[in-house]
């Protein structure tokens, strides 16, 4: 994989307490998407080198400062893929970058789910991964937030990319949808990271999904990390679920 190297893409330096964690969970969760709304998402200036420097077997997905980029984690090894203008651009996350949301986990070994051939949409993807994460000893239903890996085939898949947070107009929420780059793919094998909590509906997540994740594909000209969105379309049979085994 080519990556570019590092660069400090921000200049921001918020520090307000704005975040989140559940300890209870074995997600971590930094920050609260609903305060997009009211343009207080700004961090409480937590490094992501200290957190992914606690194991080699961080996962995790994010935004940075600024809420330009989509950040992708696997084996603590910590990427933003991100628009500068129109050329996008994926990085190896630079030591002193601070985020202002953050869902993660140490997680040293997963157990492989296959996903029945009746998997097809994202919404049949987030049924069956809850129904496979309480069957694997979690408690979803309970409020914890569950770690989740998913390989698959896509036929057909729409991302998006923060792009900061706009002017402002008419409202906060409207000007940050507004920024955000969208796009689609077509036959592209994934990796995704991410969490599935229907406690965390728009906490840590779309109002509207418990399930939240960021992809990376080597399928296209050069590798790309973007939030997978709720129009999915998975070959059928093609993909695997993990969850942590213990």
């Amino acid at each position: 994989m080519r990556i570019a190297q590092p660069v400090r893409i921000l200049g921001h330096a918020w520090r307000r307490e704005a975040a989140r964690c559940f300890s209870s969970s074995p997600v971590g969760i930094i920050g609260d998407l609903r305060q997009i709304k009211t343009n207080e998402l700004k961090g409480d200036g937590t490094r992501l080198s200290d957190i992914v420097a606690r194991s080699p077997h961080t996962y995790g997905i994010g935004m940075l400062d600024g809420m330009v980029g989509e950040v992708f984690i696997k084996n603590s090894t910590a990427l933003n893929g991100w628009f500068d203008g129109m050329q996008y651009r994926l990085e190896e996350i630079a030591p002193d970058e601070t985020v202002c949301f953050l869902a993660y986990a140490q997680v040293p070994e997963w157990r492989a789910v296959r996903v029945p051939v009746r998997v097809r949409t994202f919404a049949d993807l987030e049924a069956f991964i809850g129904e496979a994460a309480a069957e694997a000893g979690f408690d979803p239903a309970g409020g914890e937030a569950v770690p989740v890996r998913l390989e698959a085939y896509a036929n057909t898949l729409k991302w998006f990319i923060v792009n900061g947070e706009g002017n402002g107009a008419p409202d906060h929420l409207q000007s940050f949808f507004r920024q955000r780059v969208l796009g689609g793919l077509d036959d592209v094998e994934i990796d995704a990271v991410g969490l599935y909590s229907p406690a965390h509906k728009g906490i840590a997540s779309n109002p509207n999904t418990a399930l939240h994740m960021h992809f990376i594909t080597e399928s296209t000209k050069e590798p790309f990390v973007g939030h997978l969105d709720d129009d999915l379309e998975i070959r059928s049979g093609s993909a695997t679920v993990f969850f942590p085994a213990s």
